[in-house]
Order: C-alpha cells, then structure tokens, then sequence
C-alpha cells in the first residue's frame, strides 16, 4: 500500500498458480514463498503473487454487467423482471464448471469404495488364516482412497472458495458502477446503510461457504443416487429402511431454509438501518457531542442491534436445527435397518453392520450438511442477491439530452449498452453529451419548459415551466430566495437528477460542482486530478485561480498533504476551493456551479471570480447561483427564481430597473453611486479599512496541526493472537459463571484428549475441516484486536466529572478567559497562546482573524473539543470542574456546515422532547421555514434523509438556526449563520438573533464583515493571540493596527 492509497501489482511470478506444475498446484507449494516471507517479517503487497487477467476485478466486473444487460434487454422484450441470479450463473465460465463437476465426480469416487474396501478388510479378518496380502491391499486401498478423496476435496474447496471470491468481486463493482448511474431521486430510496449493508453482508455471503455448501449438495446428488443401490446389493434391501428415514428429513430442511431467507431478509432491514445510523454518527460525531447527544444515539444503536441481535438468535436456531440431526440421524437410520434386518431374520455380521454404518454415514453427510446447508446458503443468497437485483433495478440517470416527459424513450435509452458504456466514465464527473439539431449556432444549453415534482412532495413542483438558453463563452447567474430551486435545477441541467416534463440539451463535456463541497481521502493533488495526468503549467494555473497557492505552502507536504477522510484535515473553505479545481482543471465546455464562493472570505471570492470564473474560465459556458452584485453585473443574463418559477431574466441593468433585484442582492456588494447619503459612504470605508488592515478576514485551518489529523500506518506485528485477547473476547460475552462453566468443561475433557485425537487421525475430513476453522478463527480475531485496541482508547477527561452546575446555569452569560492556551494532540503546537478576554453577559462579539489565526480553535476551547490550558469561566464557574457534557448542553453551537440526522424534522428539532409543538412551529417562523414545514407531508413528522438530503442546503441551516433558538440558552455561537441563505432571508435571520437572543452573549464567527458588524464588540485573532479587542469604531480609528 501506497502512503495515500493503493496501486496495482504488476510484477510476473513464475511461482504464480496459472505457471505452477500440477504437483505444485494440487498441493499449493507455489505459496510456499509468500508462507516464508510472512514468517520473517509483515507481509506487502509486492509479497503476493499477481493476479491473472480473468481473475482481475476489472474484468470480472465487465463479464457480469455484459450478462445483466443481456438479461435486461431479453426481459425488457418480455416485459418480465430480469433475475440477477441468472446473470451470475452465466458469469461462470463452462470450462469452470467442468473443473467443479470433474472434481465433485473424482471426490465421490474416490469417497464411495471407502464402504466397500473397509467391508472386505473385515472380512479378510474373519478368516482363522487370513491373507497378508489381501489384508495390506486393503488397508492399503483404504488409505490411498481416503487420501485422494481429501485431496480432491480440498482443491474443490480451493476452486469453490476462489469462486466466490471472483464472483463477490463482480458484484461489488457492478454496484458501484450502479451508484455513480443513480438520480438523486433514485437515491432518495436507499440510504448509505443500504449500500454498505449490500456490500459488507448481502455481496460477503457468497464470497463465504454459499458456493461450497451450494455445490457440495448438488455432487451429493450422484452420492444419493448410486449408494442406495450398493447397500442393496451388499446388504440387502433391509438397509433402505434407514435411507428412507433420511430423505424423509428434506422436506424438514427445506421448511428451515426458507425461514432462514425469511430473516436473512429481516436482519438485513435492521441492519440497514444500524449501518445509517452508525455512518452518520461517525460523520457528524462533532455535532453530535457540541449537542451533547451521545447518550441519546448511544441508546438508538443499542436499540437498533438489540432487535438485530434477537433475529440473529433466530438465524442461529434454524442452523442448529439443520445441525441437530447431523449426529443423530446416523444412529436412527443404522437402528431402523437393523431393526428390519433382524424382523427379517436375516444374519447380522460384523461386515453388514460396518458397512451399514459406513454407508448411512455417507448420505448422513450428503442430507443433513451437504443438502441441509445448500439449501439454507442457497436460500440467505437468493434473498441477498434478491436486494442486490432491486438497487440495480433502480432508474439510471439520463445520458443524452432528451425529452423528459418521453419515459419510454428514456427507458429504452437507459438498456442501451453503448449508453451504459458511457455511463461508467461517469467516475470523472463529466457527462458527454451529444450534439441535438435543436441547437442553434451559438447555444450551447438549451432548457424548455423544464418541471420538476420531488416524489416527497407530490402535492406541488419545485421547478415549472423553466425556459432558457445559454450561448458560448457566456456566464449566466441564478439567484433567488432559499428553497426557490436554484441548486435543483443545477442540478437537473448537470444529469443529476431527472426532471418530470420538459427538455435540457446540451452540447459539449460538462462539469457540475455542487454546494457542499466533496472530498476523498488522499492527497490534494491527487483530488484535483482525479486519475487525469499531470500537466505542469496547467496545474499551476488551476490552483492559483482558485486561490490556493498559499494554502498549499502552508502545508507540510505542500500538495502531497493527505486531507484524510472526506476532507478533515481542511477549511470549509478549502474543501470547496480544492472542488473548484478538481472541476477547472478537468477542462470541460461546460462549467455549473453552485454557489461556491460562499465558504469563502470576500477577498478570496474576489480573486476567484476574477482570475478563474472569468479570465481562467473565460471561454467557457459558465452557470452560477450567487447573491452578489459584481457576479450579476459581470453575467450575460441573470436569471431570477421564485417558488420554482423564473420570476425574470435578463442583464443586471434590466432586472435593476425593474426593482426585482432589490431582495436578492448581497448588501455588502452593492457598490456606492454618486447619490450615496454619507452614512453609506462611511460603512463601506471602515469596511475597506479595516479589511486594508491585515486582511485579518479569512476562514481558519492551522497548517502546524495538519500532521496530527493525516491517518496513520497501522501497525502490524508478526506472530498470534495472544491467549489475553482471546480471554477478552470471550469475557466481554459471557457472564462470569458461564466461563467458570467452561473452564470446567475443560478440565473434565482432557481424559478424553487422546480418544479424540485417535479419532481425528482416522478421521482426515474432521481434520481438515478442524485446521481451516482454526486458521479462520486466527484471522477473524484480528478484527476483535482491532475493536479492542479501539475500545481502549483514552476518552475525553470531562466525561468523568460527575459534578453538575446549577439548574439555571449560566444565567448571565459572562465568560472569562484566564491565560488559555491550547494544543489539539499532546506535544503539539500552541493554537491559542496566553488568551485573556472578559465577555460581560449579553454582549454580542464578532470574531475575525486571517487563516491559522485560531478563530475555530477559539470555539473549540470553550465547548472543550479538547480540554484547554488556564481557565475559562463561566458565571463564576469553571468549566473544568463540572461534567463536560453539562458543560456543552448550556452552550448553543451553529456551524459553518449544517448537520441534520435521518428521522423525523420533530426529532432533528428537539431530540430529547423537552418543547411542546406551540414551541417548535414558533422557532420555525422565527427563521421563515413555517410555511416550507407545512407543505410538506407530515409537517413536523416528516422524514429527513441522511444528512437532510431532501431539502435543500439553506434549509438544511434555517433548521439548525431553529434548534439553537428553540434552546434558549445565555451563550450562543454562530458560526457563517447566514453563508448559504439570500439577503433578505439573512436580514431577517439578524433580526431574529436580536430579538430573541437579546440577552444571551452571542459570539458570531464570520468571513464577511458585515455579518458581525453590528456587534457590541471585536475580538481580532492573530496567531493564536488576542491582536485586538474592542468596539468597531475604536478597532477602525486605531492608526496602524492589524
């Protein structure tokens, strides 16, 4: 593994297996190598052996999709439901399943004489003179037979094994080529759970024992038919009775096994949901603890694996009923044939009762395991590729332009494999679109009469009768009020989701980047690039464009810097700049952009906009959302949205006579005409003075802290699970006297310990089968090293102090800072250093300072994420002496980045119920959502999805503004409150905020001066320590202060 990721093995191995002699593969020796390495030192990828080409998932992948369109297309004739189960089957290559038939037939022939030969060496035995030679032909045939049958076995259980493996493999990339072809509206039906849940348990299974157990019962076939006839023979038609006895337990097996499918189908439900709830409190894990909720989640994950574990108990039943007759069964059917022997009065000898036994062994294995676990595995698989088959069914996004109200065309288009093939480039983020004779010479984005209907909310569009057309080289700015359809109609033009009527053609690559930021793990070259190649004077262009030369210097490995798990080692307003040049650098002819300067400060949004949206993207066709007035001035055409409607259109001169801009505009971009009272002229002064003054605005990512958050090399050691962690294992299980049981168990058995080996050396399967269970466990306690290793890591101090504050504590809000410093890992550098500050109750403070200034680290301090150095008191209290979570509930905390749980808006609102719903619809007006709540369904029980993702990102902020309103408490943070919501929706936000929190201390974080204007009071942060801290006129009258 590469420092950042992963790269491919390329190296040839004469030791590989499709090289080895048949020697070396039938007894695995060309692993030999790998074995010897793996003793000496932690095995690396360059150690394995490499892959052939038909085992590559790539090629698997191709193999599988081919034989799912071919399925598609036939049942599109036949208007059936394709079946994914039959697609896998024909995924397997004829020359496969010959190997698998010819193995299971030399298994069983070698299996079947082992009754046979232990009956003549009985019989060589009876004789008072016995025959060495018989006797050591027999003994000998005995063992050569049962060696070869474990051979053959284990090479068929090699072969099955790397089966499932290759086809598990085929899946997996099948479902992620499905979801890059996915509508947001498709996507709407399953959330992140589901799709792990696919491919962590539903794909797995087969990648197990299904194809094992699958095949072994259907070789047991030829057992069950050609062993009846030889106890016939041999013994006599007495033995049947017994046989008979066995076959009437198929019916018994096959009622199991389709009540294990039926919870097979109930646990992946459940675990469904535990995997999204697990996913977004992992994602929102900092949210979720500035809240205070741990307790609350805490309690849904407990509940929600409390009923996954009780189906599981279930699941296990029916396996042990499968398993309860495997040992029985054999004395039963023995019994009753002896039984009719005897009612015959036919002569039992010691070779008729061995090989009675011997025999009914023999279909004891085949019925209750082969037969028994075929038909539960196949069962559980036909369930999981069942779900499978649903997510692939799910509608594809469109390809080409075409007539969204035309279904069928779409439809027919979607089958289509040279389309589908165009679909899984789609990885890039840019769409090819095919030029229509629609278009006219210089239109390069066509849309009429363009609707949209969201299926949560059927009663009304979100978009209707949308018109429009972009030309060449043009910029077209969006704007409009919150939840006005600004981001869903980028996104429909973008092919993100598909629109109810009307038409979008376009002509030429497209490139969308959407509102909130994306990110992978890796380095922030390798995330501008995405898999395109490095072209040297490009790239330099690209990122200063976009504002990050200096950033990258910053960092420690300049743009070799892993940004670690969706981006957390940088900004907001990093993340979005580093998505702006992954789009500018992959040099499409279409540019749809989504608001994305708003996470960032006003002179970076200046730059941008200059040097990249319109001299770096200058020849492009570019079509923005944006409240601010240059961007409109620049555009070719601004376009005006209201309730899903175009409200205008047209320049920004046009719009502005007519007075239909004047709601929209960003005030602090309005630039001063000659008219201007001097009041005016005065505010923009002092804003340009003091941003003159250091450039103190910016948005906050401490280079020095970067190596703290990269993810670290796991460490490996050479060796076995300790007996320790297998003691935890099992403690953490069991209850005391269950393990004193056990213990006693033990000691008990150990007189046995020689009886039980004499039978395993006679016995070659059992051994096997012991060795690989034994190998498996040793593998799988890996994982439980790793849960523990986890679950042993220190926990914030704060949570052990159990002192609580007083009930109505803070009551007035004051907050001290005594000498704070602060350092986010033992031994790291200082963020903040040596703050003093005094903030008296209800006083309203901005926060400003450049990048690395310590404006979030300052947050992070009061709400102790970590615990700071010096003091900070509250009302007299210090926050280091009361219960860290207490500390945190009276806090209320609005981020830059809304964070919204799946559930219902209630919920989201008032977690722990505290509030009646008088309460809730009236924070609900204060922030202008009243109405929004209303229409949809449900109101205050609608259902979010996972982080909200079916409204829109303003709203997604309004409600979060609502939850810190409907709290209540004397210290509010604010952090960019009105980033991503239009000016006149900002107006009355502010207007809230002084009235309702008019006697909290309220602490405003923000990129634009204007936003913390009004406050009483100026914190300015400069490397970690307090530059400044005063009001606005002293801070702007201060000759030479930064």
């Amino acid at each position: 593994m590469t420092r950042h990721g992963y790269h491919k093995i390329f190296q040839v191995d004469e030791k590989a297996p499709q090289n080895a002699s048949f020697v070396s593969y039938v007894l695995f020796q060309w692993m030999n190598s790998v074995f010897e390495t793996g003793k000496q030192r932690a095995l690396e990828q360059s150690d394995f052996l490499p892959l052939s080409e038909e085992n590559r998932t790539s090629f698997l992948t191709e193999k599988l999709q081919e034989c799912w369109r071919k399925e598609e297309r036939k049942c599109h004739e036949t208007r059936g439901r394709p079946k994914l189960w039959k697609s896998v089957i024909r995924t397997i290559s004829f020359r496969e399943q010959m190997i698998l038939i010819y193995m299971g037939f030399y298994r069983s022939f070698f299996r079947i004489p082992s009754p046979l030969l232990l009956g003549y060496l009985l019989s060589a035995l009876m004789f008072s003179e016995p025959q060495k030679i018989l006797l050591y032909g027999c003994a000998l045939a005995l063992f050569f037979s049962a060696l070869m049958e474990r051979v053959t076995a284990q090479m068929l259980m090699y072969r099955c094994e790397l089966l499932g493996i290759t086809l598990s493999s085929a899946l997996k990339g099948l479902v992620y080529h499905k979801t890059l072809l996915l509508s947001k509206d498709a996507l709407f039906q399953y959330t992140t759970g589901k799709v792990i849940d696919l491919v962590s348990n539903d794909i797995q299974r087969l990648e197990g024992e299904a194809i094992k157990w699958i095949f072994l019962g259907f070789i047991s076939l030829i057992e069950l038919l050609i062993v009846p006839f030889l106890m016939v023979y041999f013994i006599g038609w007495q033995s049947l009775v017994g046989v008979l006895f066995l076959y009437l337990l198929l019916p018994y097996y096959l009622l199991l096994s389709r009540g294990g499918a039926v919870l097979r189908l109930r646990t992946a439900a459940v675990s469904d949901q535990r995997l999204s709830l697990m996913n977004q409190v992992v994602s929102g894990i900092r949210s979720l603890k500035i809240h205070a909720w741990e307790d609350e989640y805490r309690q849904q994950i407990r509940s929600t694996r409390r009923k996954e574990i009780s189906i599981i108990r279930k699941m296990c039943a029916v396996r042990a009923g499968v398993l309860a007759l495997r040992f029985s069964s054999i004395s039963i059917a023995t019994l009753l044939s002896v039984i009719t022997l005897l009612l015959t009065e036919e002569t039992l000898t010691p070779v008729n009762v061995f090989m009675l036994i011997s025999f009914n062994n023999m279909l004891v294995i085949c019925i209750c395991s082969y037969l028994g676990f075929a038909l539960l595995e196949g069962y559980e698989a036909y369930a999981s590729l069942g779900r499978i088959e649903e997510f692939l069914l799910l509608k594809n996004l469109r390809v080409n332009s075409s007539d969204c109200s035309s279904r069928k065309e779409t439809e027919s288009e979607a089958e289509n494999p040279s389309e589908k093939k165009r679909n899984s480039d789609c990885h890039k983020k840019l769409r090819d679109v095919s030029t229509t004779n629609e278009l006219q010479d210089q239109t390069i984005l066509r849309v009429r009469s363009l609707a949209y209907k969201q299926t949560e909310r059927q009663d009304s569009y979100i978009l209707q009768g949308i018109e429009f057309c972009a030309l060449a080289s043009s910029l077209t700015v969006i704007t409009g009020p919150v939840g006005c359809g600004k981001t869903t109609l980028l996104s429909v033009i973008a092919g993100e989701v598909s629109c109810t009527h009307g038409q979008v053609s376009c002509q030429g690559t497209l490139v969308f980047v959407p509102q909130t930021a994306w990110v992978f793990s890796g380095t922030i070259r390798d995330n501008i690039f995405f898999g395109l190649s490095y072209e040297e004077s490009k790239y330099t262009r690209v990122i200063e464009a976009c504002a990050l030369t200096d950033d990258i210097q910053q960092l420690p490995d300049t743009d070799q810097t892993g940004v670690g798990e969706r981006g957390v080692v940088l900004s907001g307003g990093q993340r979005a700049r580093v998505s702006l040049a992954r789009a500018v650098y992959a040099d499409a002819d279409v540019y749809v952009l989504d608001d994305p300067l708003s996470a960032v400060d006003f002179k970076v949004g200046q730059h941008i906009f200059e040097k990249c949206v319109k001299e770096l993207l200058g020849d492009k066709t570019r079509m923005m959302t944006s409240h601010h007035e240059d961007h409109m001035k620049d555009a070719d055409e601004v376009i005006v949205l209201c309730k899903g409607r175009v409200l205008e259109k047209g320049s920004f001169l046009e719009l502005q006579d007519k007075g239909i801009l004047n709601n929209t505009i960003d005030p602090l971009y309005k630039k001063i005409s000659k008219g201007s009272s001097g009041e005016e002229f005065t505010i923009e002064k002092e804003i340009g003075n003091l941003e003159a003054a250091g450039n103190l605005i910016g948005t906050e990512n401490p280079s020095k802290e970067i190596r703290s958050l990269l993810m670290p090399q796991e460490d490996r050691e050479i060796g076995v699970i300790s007996s320790k962690l297998y003691w935890n294992y099992f403690r953490s299980g069991m209850d005391t006297w269950m393990i004193v049981a056990i213990i006693l168990f033990i000691i008990i058995v150990q007189a046995f310990a020689g009886l039980a080996l004499a039978y395993v050396v006679q016995k070659f399967g059992p051994a096997q089968i012991a060795v690989r269970r034994t190998a498996e466990v040793e593998n799988f306690m890996t994982s439980v090293e790793r849960v523990i290793t986890y679950a042993k890591l220190e926990f914030e101090p704060g949570y052990r102090i159990e002192q609580r504050p007083p009930e109505n504590w803070p009551s007035k809000g004051n907050i001290i800072f005594k000498d704070v410093s602060l350092t986010y890992y033992p031994g790291g550098p200082q963020v903040l250093k040596k703050i003093k500050v005094n903030f008296k109750g209800g006083t309203k403070v901005g926060i400003a300072g450049r990048t690395g200034a310590g404006k979030s680290s300052f947050v992070a301090a009061l709400m102790r994420m970590p615990e700071s150095f010096g003091e900070i008191i509250i009302d007299g209290i210090p926050i280091k002496e009361i219960n860290l979570q207490e500390t945190r509930r009276r806090i209320s905390v609005l981020g830059q980045s809304p964070v919204l749980f799946s559930g219902s808006l209630r919920k989201n609102l008032d977690l722990t119920e505290q509030f009646t719903d008088a309460d809730l619809w009236q924070v609900l007006k204060d922030v202008q959502l009243k109405e929004f709540v209303k229409s949809l369904h449900g109101q205050l029980d609608h259902k979010l999805l996972e982080n909200g993702a079916n409204i829109s990102v303003g709203e997604r902020h309004l409600i979060c503004l609502a939850r810190v309103l409907l709290q209540r408490n004397k210290i509010i943070v604010l952090d960019e409150p009105t980033a991503n919501v239009d000016p006149e929706t900002e107006e009355t936000i502010w207007g809230v905020v002084r009235q309702k929190l008019r006697d909290s201390t309220v602490i405003t974080i923000a990129h634009r001066l204007k936003t913390i204007k009004d406050c009483d009071k100026f914190l300015v942060l400069k490397h970690g320590m307090v530059a400044e801290f005063d009001k606005w006129d002293s801070l702007v009258n201060t000759e030479g202060s930064e």
